[in-house]
């Protein structure tokens, strides 16, 4: 008998009633379009604020759920203890436990977000979140960094003054540029903003400080002037973010920032003469992640290292060494191709290139 591949659900979205009240109208959403389903498909209402699309999660608060054999499900969380090991690989667990340690979302902002922080690796009290983003859509704004160097008292000031956004670069971006939000740097998307975003997920202690939604600490919530929410802001918690990052970690994070550090660059790790390509989009030291254009067939092997994917575009078949079809994948599907599958193959099944997203939590041995 041949192994299985593992099937994650689709429709862990984040609305207005888990408090992502800045999410496009569910009637403009660009997650439903993207998943083709309506409002009522997930009971809400047209205005009803949809925010995140979160893509195999194990947080605790809002975990993904696995289609399993039979029917049934059962939470990402619930799987990996006890299954964590043979899914993700021994290296893979040996430093994350039974944790994928990564996540993916697709961010769709109607309105402004607050003025925030993420703590830097290894906060002794808070979760951290570096991020990685990808724009999606032309027009893309946010605030991102200081454009001076300055200290507490300066960021006081501004914060009372509502001068705030003064001291912040501000960016429009367009399709697939790619920007590394560490810990410690300020920042805060603008209206109608929409990009893929990847980040490190909460692990082994952490998992005492929090989930991943509070690993968010807000400095300014009226952003480009909307009304800010009850208790939101929290100019003492986003100092001593700041402080830990510069001490603890050195991060110069009270430093202008060089903008050409925060940009990631496309590399190719992989071609052949088939047309399939691998491109390298971000390497950090919390996660990595890879863009796999599949025109042909493309022999891979997992190397006893499990990890998420994504299908952006195509469809996409797996096959079995001996060529049986263990899953056909297409636009939308998520799954884990876990570490005891080994060897396999990906087939392209569409007249046009497939594109798969791939991302995991960096281990010693990396692969193709």
């Amino acid at each position: 008998m041949h192994p299985s591949i593992i099937r994650i659900g689709t429709s862990n979205i984040r609305t207005g009633k888990d408090g992502y009240t800045w999410g496009r109208p569910a009637k403009d959403s660009h997650i439903l379009r993207l998943l083709d389903i309506k409002p009522e498909d997930i009971d809400i209402a047209e205005d009803e604020p949809v925010g995140e699309l979160w893509l195999a999660s194990d947080d605790k608060t809002y975990p993904s759920l696995v289609h399993l054999d039979g029917g049934s499900t059962i939470t990402l969380t619930e799987l990996l203890v006890k299954d964590g090991r043979s899914i993700l690989g021994e290296k893979h667990f040996s430093l994350y436990g039974p944790h994928i340690a990564t996540i993916m979302k697709l961010i769709d902002a109607g309105q402004p977000l607050s003025v925030q922080v993420h703590p830097a690796m290894g906060h002794p009290s808070r979760p951290a979140k570096p991020e990685m983003w990808m724009i999606v859509r032309s027009g893309a704004r946010f605030y991102i960094g200081f454009n001076r160097d300055i200290s507490i008292e300066m960021l006081k000031k501004a914060y009372e003054d509502g001068t705030l956004e003064g001291l912040l670069y501000q960016l429009e971006a367009g399709p697939e540029e790619l920007f590394i939000v560490s810990g410690g740097l300020i920042h805060a998307l603008r209206a109608e903003t929409t990009l893929w975003e990847w980040s490190h997920a909460l692990t082994g202690k952490e998992l005492e400080r929090g989930d991943l939604k509070g690993a968010t600490v807000a400095l300014w919530d009226r952003t480009d002037g909307k009304e800010p929410r009850p208790d939101k802001e929290d100019l003492e918690g986003t100092i001593e973010v700041l402080d830990d990052a510069a001490e603890r970690a050195r991060i110069p994070v009270y430093n202008k920032v060089v903008l050409d550090k925060i940009r990631s660059q496309r590399n190719t790790i992989y071609s052949d003469l088939r047309k399939n390509k691998i491109d390298r989009l971000f390497t950090t030291d919390e996660v990595i992640v890879d863009e796999i254009i599949l025109d042909n067939t493309l022999p891979q092997d997992t190397d006893d290292h499990g990890y998420p994917i994504f299908i952006l575009e195509g469809t996409v078949e797996i096959q079995a060494p001996d060529g049986a079809m263990l899953d056909k994948l297409t636009t939308n599907d998520c799954a884990i191709i876990p570490a005891y599958l080994g060897k396999h193959t990906l087939v392209n099944r569409s007249t046009e290139p497939s594109k798969i997203i791939r991302w995991y939590a960096p281990i010693d041995k990396m692969f193709c």
